[in-house]
């Protein structure tokens, strides 16, 4: 018998396992391809009601049945591309106010 912590990868398989990841991005992957020729994406898991998957993909909104799956997982290197991403715009922004704070000679100072 092996034992082992879901704790850096979790199958999402029961509906338990997928309500208490709503929100969390999930890797996805489609026993046929959708209409747009994916079968492996990753998308934020949106909702999920009586076996029916919501995914938010780059803002489309995809519903699928969880039979239509191969696999549903969440993945603790999905969570830190996403916060990589998401610090890189923040740098992004923070950069581009400090250069109109330079260009227009206003300054915050707390």
């Amino acid at each position: 018998m092996e034992v082992c912590s879901p704790g850096l990868g979790r199958e999402l398989v029961r509906p338990a396992h997928f309500k208490a990841y709503l929100g969390s991005p999930v890797q996805v992957r489609t026993i046929r391809p959708l209409a747009d020729g994916r079968r492996e994406f990753t998308a934020v898991l949106k909702s999920y009601e009586d076996g029916v998957l919501t995914l938010l993909d780059g803002g489309n909104e995809t519903a699928l049945a969880q039979n239509t799956l191969s696999e549903c997982a969440w993945r603790m290197m999905i969570l830190w591309e996403v916060l990589r991403k998401m610090s890189n715009e923040i740098f992004d922004a923070l950069s581009l106010l400090e250069k109109v704070a330079r260009h227009t000679g206003r300054f915050y100072d707390g």
